[in-house]
């Protein structure tokens, strides 16, 4: 992070939120926001969260389904908010996307992140509708690699990968 650095963390579920802004130590206190809001497309200004696979704390969504496919229920309604609108303006380096198959939805709301600030991301894709979502990183010129470095096929038809680092070309 840097002496001059910054982190913000997007959690949706409220209780997660509160949890994380409780352990946040002291000296890191206005370095350190957490916000209690879903990342999207920005497309709504509130989304239904939906539980997790076994009603994981952590898989908490708002595509409907638990990782491995099944429907869950609606739980709760939250604000939510794309990238783009959010660091408007702002400088971004780095973009850490964990978002339970949402990955399509937060990309395509940091369409102009990607060409403008143009962060490094490390995405986990959780689904295949999720990996749909890498063409917003390669319009944008991004090449994915695995975490080891190895280069990742993404064009049309390639199988997807759980996670990967997007890099600027």
């Amino acid at each position: 992070m840097g002496k001059s650095g910054r982190v913000v963390a997007f959690e949706a579920h409220p209780e997660n939120a509160r949890v994380l802004k409780r352990s946040i130590r002291v000296g890191l206190r206005g370095r350190v926001t957490i916000e209690n809001v879903a990342v999207t497309d920005g497309a709504a200004e509130q989304v239904t969260l939906h539980r997790g696979r076994g009603d994981a704390s952590t898989e908490w969504n708002v595509v409907g389904h638990d990782v491995d496919g099944r429907p869950t229920a609606a739980e709760l309604e939250v604000g939510a908010v794309s990238l783009d609108s959010y660091f408007a303006g702002a400088r971004l380096d780095f973009v850490k996307v964990d978002v339970e198959g949402a990955e399509a939805r937060v990309l395509q709301g940091a369409r102009g992140l990607l060409r403008d600030s143009r962060p490094i991301l490390a995405v986990e894709f959780h689904d295949e509708t999720g990996w749909a979502g890498r063409s917003e990183l390669l319009d944008a010129g991004y090449e994915l690699r695995s975490l080891a470095g190895a280069p990742i096929e993404a064009g049309p038809g390639a199988r997807r990968v759980y996670q990967c680092v997007a890099t600027p070309a």
